[in-house]
């Protein structure tokens, strides 16, 4: 019964199978290999190390000629990189998070997979803006780009990556190394979403890269030492921003708040100073769109926060 099944059903049976399960299944004979392995576009290996011993991932890619997704075990070294970039070159989206053996060697064969668009590479600490630099063959596809807790990742990999014709997203979170000077080269790429929580990014960087990427949504800048002069650039040159999170920016004041109160498009707000009172709170209740807040302040008592956050909910 399940053979005769339309193919698009029959992958939404098999969706249900575990990676073992579906070899298991596929043991059966070959029209059933082929139809177990031969839709399947997205891989998320992350919590099945497994698969990297006894040369099992190569098999395993080749199986699935249609693969477009793929999330690798944090276990993966530079020569695991290898075989996936050689058994699945029409990747267009990599995941090789918190793999602490992988270095900028692995990149240089990442830069092969021509119609890769996302690359996560989130907290890979060996990865440096060295390696970063291997990624230019990609700068006519890539469009995301995640470097979270990369902290060998600077301002060289972002002068690297301003250069990317489609890039639209990059998360450089808690890249200590990041400063004023790297932003300035991701001026004018049309960005829609940026993180540059926990850099050493100041007011003239978030000014200069907010004032050239009108198309931003989502701006997180968690732990920047900015002032309330980043949030009058944002209010006034965002004005499609949905998302902006600001928590533990010290030098923000009331004036942000009132700032950030004239974004009618912002969904999602989370902000924390020691110098936000209650009466800039109340400004947030012109926010009518936003369903998500979280707003705190040394000056500002629980209670407060919490009518505010009602406010703009209702609003």
């Amino acid at each position: 019964v399940l053979s005769a099944l339309p193919a698009e059903l029959f992958q939404r049976v098999v969706a249900h199978l575990s990676l073992h399960e579906k070899s298991v299944a596929s043991a059966v004979c070959s029209r059933w290999r082929h139809r177990m392995w031969g839709g399947v576009r997205r891989l998320t290996l992350r919590r099945v190390p497994s698969i990297l011993e006894h040369n099992c991932l190569r098999p395993l890619l080749l199986r699935c000629p249609d693969l477009t997704t793929l999330e690798c075990p944090p276990e993966m070294t530079d020569d695991d990189v290898a075989v996936v970039c050689e058994a699945a070159p029409g990747l267009r989206s990599l995941g090789v998070r918190r793999a602490k053996s992988v270095t900028d060697a692995a990149l240089r064969g990442i830069a092969a997979l021509r119609e890769l668009e996302e690359l996560h590479l989130s907290a890979s600490w060996n990865v440096t803006s060295h390696g970063i630099a291997h990624l230019h063959p990609l700068r006519a596809s890539l469009r995301c780009v995640e470097l979270r807790g990369c902290d060998l990742v600077g301002d060289a990999a972002l002068e690297v990556l301003g250069a990317f014709a489609r890039l639209e997203r990059v998360d450089v979170r808690d890249c200590v190394l990041v400063t004023d000077s790297g932003v300035k080269h991701l001026c004018g790429c049309g960005l829609t979403a940026l993180d540059i929580s926990g850099t050493s990014v100041t007011d003239f960087g978030v000014r200069r890269v907010v004032s050239s990427n009108p198309l931003l949504h989502t701006l997180l800048l968690w732990g920047c030492k900015v002032t309330d002069a980043s949030v009058h650039t944002i209010a006034r040159h965002l004005r499609r921003l949905a998302v902006l999170d600001l928590y533990e920016c010290s030098g923000l004041s009331d004036a942000a708040l009132e700032a950030i109160a004239s974004i009618a498009t912002l969904r999602v707000l989370h902000a924390s100073s020691p110098a936000f009172t209650p009466d800039g709170t109340r400004h947030l209740s012109r926010l009518s769109m936003l369903r998500e807040i979280s707003v705190h302040g040394c000056n500002l008592p629980a209670r407060a926060a919490a009518a505010a956050s009602c406010a703009a909910a209702r609003s």
